[in-house]
């Protein structure tokens, strides 16, 4: 795509301070159009959830204008999605201009004490002079005295246009007034994490190895997977980028702190989650949130979320009061990601963080107020594990999967969106047929299997899959096919191989073609099944290797036959196994009580792949996620949650968005740390902001006894 500016309006907001609102066209090479604002020109809006632990704080820009005799607009509703999208700015000054400089991401990002400081000593404003400075410098230059050069030009004020959102136009939501004009329009704008639910295309690879440590790149990278799609279009030059707070991402040398989840794709049906869902699984095992702001995206903690100055000596609270009573800033660092074509780690940024009421934000409307939340005594955290017994690479229907390594190996078809489909969006096609009746050539079969906890005792397994013959034949046809069942034992190496016989069902030394036929044409054109239990004597006690290999159809005639389709193609784990897991952290006090839901936990203790054993380490792989969010949980109410609520007026020209955090610094009311926005509403012209903003509790964790409960079938 690339986007050309069809649509601009340039304002002040009531402090003076520049702001300036484009509509972009994609494929639009024309002059740039007018806009005419209405008294409330542009809110922007990021509405967080009553739970602050909700991972996702989507964000939305509605627009207001006005229709005159000379100025109209495009019919926006009949646009296509993604046509039109907004970008809002606002005026960054020379002191942010000297604080971003220093925070940008870099091997070591760098710190200041008090952003104050500087604006002390530099102008607010950037100016024609100031520019000219500014080239001279960058170019290595230098320059004696900037004076002489204010007394040989006209200085006037100029812009250093900065995003501070973007996203693009939802058409759903547009309305006008019913009158002659002057009339008002309004269109709203989404910044695209609302609309991950609805996106029919999955940048994902779904069938991601979760056990391959050395490909793995943690969370980071599959976050930006997702985000890819409302990135900047092609023909940007400054590319967007992901800025990760809290656990350590990969940054080319380390190990992520958690691996992929297969789990975090799939529901209990092994259906695929829309990426909405994917996104909030991700985030929900580090208990983190997600946000767009200055046109970034930003993945910070729910709790524990401090500077790493203040952190080590939280034990006496009023270190961090003083400190931030007295104008230092509270600095949280970053890992920077790209999230374009080339997604890899940027370096390390820092941000300044803390805004003060009432020296960033002056409270207007006499509306601030602050609720005390009850707390809690137990944390209850459910996963459910219906799709824990499934094994890998054999588990999914629709074939939405990569292929390949614990994948499936397809050798004559392909897989697509095609007229027959079983279930999901994809299935796998054939048009070959064998040439005789005893041929046996591998239309597709699984490859290998991790199973997501060891294989001991003796276990039932069964197979499943969906077959449908495509034909247009009346008469006399006979259509066949036939399938083999291989299972491995293997402890550190492959042991006996046997073969699963379904006519007597039982097991066999040697391989057996278990053939299915189909010759009543009431059974064309429709999707059948083959679902089999092998036997539960079987002589396994360790790992398996389960293999179902699918051959070739014969045809005895050739009119009318088109294509053979496979569908849902599995192998389950179905005995004993868990469908249910439950945490339940408490402490000695109170009486409140949460539930949380989980993904299921990864158990993965080993992995096996045609001939080759491998064990896979375990830190990564237990609870240790689901009893650090309820400690984290139970930390932040361990006594009563502060949350405020109020309208602030903004007295410095860097807006306020979900990054920052609101220290309550007041004459009669000092808070003891800054409290994080949840939801935050930003009136552009009239420079408002109405938040919510709840206060977490970062004291040494709080004792919690743990319970473990596991249900099964």
């Amino acid at each position: 795509m690339a986007y050309g500016v069809k649509y601009r309006l340039i304002f002040s907001d009531l402090l003076g301070n520049g702001k300036k609102v484009e509509i972009l066209q994609d494929g639009y090479t024309g002059d740039v159009l007018p806009m005419i604002g209405t008294g409330n020109p542009v809110e922007i809006e990021w509405e967080g959830d009553d739970d602050f632990y909700n991972p996702i704080i989507g964000s939305s820009c509605t627009i207001n204008l006005l229709v005159t005799d000379d100025v109209t607009y495009d019919d926006f509703f009949r646009g296509n999605e993604e046509e039109y999208r907004v970008k809002i700015y606002y005026d960054r000054g020379l002191m942010e201009s000297f604080q971003d400089r220093v925070e940008a991401y870099q091997t070591n990002a760098g710190y200041f004490e008090s952003p104050y400081c500087i604006s002390d000593t530099l102008l607010q404003n950037n100016t024609i002079s100031s520019d000219f400075t500014k080239r001279v410098l960058n170019d290595g230059g230098t320059i004696d005295n900037e004076t002489c050069i204010v007394k040989s030009i006209t200085d006037s004020k100029t812009y250093d246009w900065q995003t501070l959102w973007e996203g693009f136009l939802y058409l759903d939501t547009y309305s006008e007034a019913l009158a002659s004009t002057p009339y008002a329009i309004s269109i709203t704008a989404l910044d695209g994490l609302g609309l991950l639910d609805v996106e029919n295309t999955r940048s994902l690879n779904q069938n991601y190895n979760p056990t391959s440590l050395s490909d793995n790149l943690g969370e980071w990278y599959f976050v930006s997977e997702m985000l890819q799609k409302f990135n900047q279009d092609d023909t940007a030059t400054n590319e967007r980028q992901l800025y990760w707070a809290g656990d350590i991402q990969y940054d080319g040398t380390s190990i992520p702190p958690r691996i992929w989840s297969i789990y975090s794709n799939i529901d209990s049906k092994n259906n695929f989650l829309d990426e909405k869902k994917v996104l909030e699984n991700i985030l929900r095992k580090s208990n983190s949130r997600i946000f767009h702001a200055f046109g970034d995206w930003y993945v910070v903690p729910n709790s524990l979320y401090l500077d790493d100055v203040f952190s080590g000596q939280y034990y006496d609270r009023s270190v961090f009061k003083n400190a931030l009573s007295n104008g230092q800033n509270e600095m949280i660092k970053f890992q920077v990601f790209s999230i374009g074509n080339n997604r890899d780690f940027e370096g390390n940024a820092t941000k300044n963080v803390t805004r003060r009421l009432k020296n960033d934000l002056q409270p207007i409307d006499n509306d601030l107020s602050i609720e005390y939340l009850s707390p809690i005594k137990k944390v209850i955290l459910n996963s459910n594990l219906e799709t824990y017994s499934k094994i890998k690479g054999s588990y999914t229907p629709g074939f939405g999967f990569t292929f390949g390594l614990l994948g499936y190996s397809l050798v004559y078809g392909t897989v697509g969106y095609y007229d027959y489909i079983a279930s999901n969006n994809q299935c796998y096609r054939v048009q070959n047929r064998a040439s005789n009746s005893s041929s046996r050539a591998t239309a597709i079969r699984n490859v290998g299997f991790a199973k997501y906890k060891s294989f001991e005792g003796f276990e039932v397994f069964n197979f499943s899959f969906d077959y449908l013959f495509d034909s247009d034949v009346t008469t006399n046809f006979e259509y066949k096919f036939w399938y083999s069942v291989k299972a491995v034992e293997g402890t550190t190496d492959p042991g006996d191989t046997l073969y699963y016989n379904e006519s007597d069902n039982n097991f066999s030394q040697s391989i057996v073609y278990n053939e299915v036929i189909v010759n009543n044409i009431n059974d064309l054109k429709i999707w059948q099944s083959v679902k089999k239990t092998l036997p539960e004597t079987q002589p396994f006690t360790y790992m398996r290797e389960i293999i179902v290999t699918i051959y070739l159809p014969y045809a005895n005639t050739s009119t009318g036959y088109n294509h053979f389709y496979i569908d849902n193609l599995e192998v389950n784990n179905t005995d004993f196994e868990l469908k249910t897991k439950e945490l339940t952290s408490s402490i000695t006090q109170n009486k409140g009580l949460k539930d949380y839901d989980l993904i299921p936990n990864e158990e993965i203790t080993n992995q096996f792949l045609e001939g080759v054993f491998v064990q896979v380490p375990k830190p990564y792989l237990d609870i240790d996620d689901d009893i650090k969010i309820a400690q984290q949980i139970l930390n932040d109410y361990r006594n009563y949650v502060p949350r405020y609520e109020g309208t602030g007026y903004g007295l410095r020209k860097k807006p306020i968005t979900p990054i920052d955090k609101l220290y309550m610094n007041f004459e009669n009311f000092k808070d003891e740390q800054g409290s994080m926005i949840d939801t935050l509403k930003y009136n552009v012209k009239n420079n408002e902001s109405e938040f919510v903003a709840h206060t977490p509790n970062n004291d040494p964790d709080i004792e919690v006894t743990q319970q473990i409960r596991e249900t099964y079938r």
